[in-house]
């Protein structure tokens, strides 16, 4: 039988590294629009604002905090003995949220073209970065069922 204590760590320290790369992303963001800002203030003519946005990329972390936090730990902190269904919930959740995490890397390289090169044009999301996504959701969905499984 798996230590909940064990489950527990490991979904804080995806949830802990999630929230870190989302503030990170949240604080260029704010700087991005800020900047903006001052720009139309301090211009009298029309200006173009740089366009502010969370990469498609960034759900994953966001779907991995959420994830580790509410399947993961939660349910394993509200009971004093969880059964082996909590257990197995949570593993597969922490487990699945750590494939959310390592999928993270690409897609945010893809999203800013680190992998093939830099170019001016600029989508959300980057053609690479959607392949890297949706890859990543199925990987994380099979993990998902693999975990749920072994524990049957």
């Amino acid at each position: 039988m798996i230590d909940p204590g064990s489950i527990i760590t490991a979904a804080s320290i995806v949830a802990g590294f999630g929230v870190t790369v989302l503030m990170f992303r949240l604080q260029r963001e704010l700087a991005i629009s800020d900047a903006n800002w001052r720009r139309r203030k301090q211009e009298s003519t029309t200006v173009t604002d740089t366009a502010t946005w969370l990469p498609l990329a960034d759900l994953l972390v966001l779907v991995a905090v959420l994830m580790a936090l509410l399947v993961g730990v939660a349910p394993l902190l509200m009971s004093a003995s969880p059964s082996a269904n909590d257990l197995s919930e949570a593993a597969a959740a922490s487990a699945a949220a750590t494939v959310l995490l390592a999928g993270y890397v690409p897609s945010i390289l893809a999203h800013y073209n680190m992998l093939v090169g830099l170019n001016k044009t600029r989508r959300n999301p980057q053609p690479l970065e959607a392949i890297f996504v949706l890859a990543t959701v199925t990987w994380a969905a099979v993990t998902y069922v693999r975990v749920l499984g072994s524990f049957a």
